[in-house]
C-alpha cells in the first residue's frame, strides 16, 4: 500500500465563518481555521465542522487562527455560537483587538468586569 503524505506547509485547513459583534457594531467578520475562547467552566476549542453549541463565555482572551497566523481579541463575557452552517457568532459585551497574547492580558484590564 502507497501512503502519500503532504506537507504540512501546502496543507490547508478545513475554514469557517466568525462574527465578533459588540452592541457598538462589528469588530470581526472573517474566515478562521479556528478559535480558542474562554467558557464559564474553561477554555474549548472551535475547529470547522463543530457541532452545534451555545457556549458562555467568560471575561477573557479569543484566539483565531487565519491562514496559520494567531490573532487575538480581549473580551468582555458574552455568548459564543456555532449555528446549524457551522458559522460561529460571538456576542460580547465589549471587544478590542490585540497585536499579542500579552497585549491581549493587558487590554484585559480596561475592560470593566461584569
Amino acid at each position: 500500500m502507497l501512503i502519500a503524505r503532504v506537507p504540512k506547509s501546502t496543507a490547508q485547513m478545513a475554514s469557517y465563518q466568525l462574527s465578533i459583534l459588540t452592541p457598538q457594531g462589528e469588530i470581526f467578520n472573517g474566515t478562521v481555521e479556528s478559535l480558542v475562547a474562554q467558557g464559564q467552566l474553561g477554555s474549548f476549542g472551535v475547529l470547522a465542522g463543530h457541532a452545534c453549541i451555545i457556549s458562555a463565555l467568560s471575561r477573557g482572551v479569543l484566539k483565531i487562527t487565519i491562514d496559520g497566523k494567531n490573532k487575538f481579541y480581549a473580551h468582555q463575557s458574552g455568548v459564543l455560537e456555532v449555528k446549524p452552517d457551522h458559522n460561529v457568532l460571538v456576542l460580547v459585551d465589549e471587544a478590542f483587538e490585540a497585536d499579542s497574547l500579552a497585549d491581549a492580558q493587558s487590554k484585559l484590564t480596561t475592560i470593566t468586569a461584569v
